[in-house]
């Protein structure tokens, strides 16, 4: 797993690009997309550990974003492990935080995820801002309930970028 670093017009700071290999799932999560997601934990995520807290953001060297709007993801939570293969779906929840370009905290919010004990089971949906999204961003963070043993996902992030 490597970072996934700059992505359609934001540098996904602190989160691993997590690839299901061809299985259709990661550590009993069933990404949105089918294919991938983006993968987090303060303590053993590879890409966690080299770039600092997870976050979306659009600082980043010659950045032609002005800041962006967040309106929804696909989220789920798992045990860790070392390579984010095995593992047990797990409850958490996951916190998103938004900044504005003074680095002030504009917004946050925080969802449930609910394991239902099956061995494989689908991310859920979280709704930013009662279903009309947050703006003026500049950094969105996240952060994973009991991080010392659970991995947070996300998936399928629908936001729009405001050039300068």
């Amino acid at each position: 797993m490597a970072p996934i670093n700059l992505y359609n017009d934001l540098w996904w700071r602190g989160m691993s690009l997590v690839p299901t290999f061809g299985t259709g799932t990661v550590a009993g999560l069933v990404p949105d997309t089918g294919v991938n997601m983006a993968g987090f934990n303060a303590y053993t995520d590879y890409s966690t550990l080299l770039q600092g807290a997870p976050a979306m953001t659009v600082k980043y060297e010659d950045s032609g974003i002005k800041d962006f709007e967040l309106y929804s993801f696909a989220y789920g939570c798992a045990s860790n492990t070392i390579t984010t293969v095995g593992g047990l779906v797990l409850s958490c929840t996951i916190t998103a935080t938004g900044y504005n370009k003074h680095a002030v905290q504009i917004q946050q919010e925080s969802f449930e995820y609910s394991s239902n004990g099956q061995l494989v089971q689908k991310m859920q949906t979280a709704v930013l801002g009662k279903g009309k999204g947050w703006s003026g961003l500049h950094t969105v963070a996240f952060s994973v309930s009991n991080a010392i043993n659970t991995q947070g996902y996300i998936d399928t992030v629908v936001y729009k970028v405001n050039e300068k």
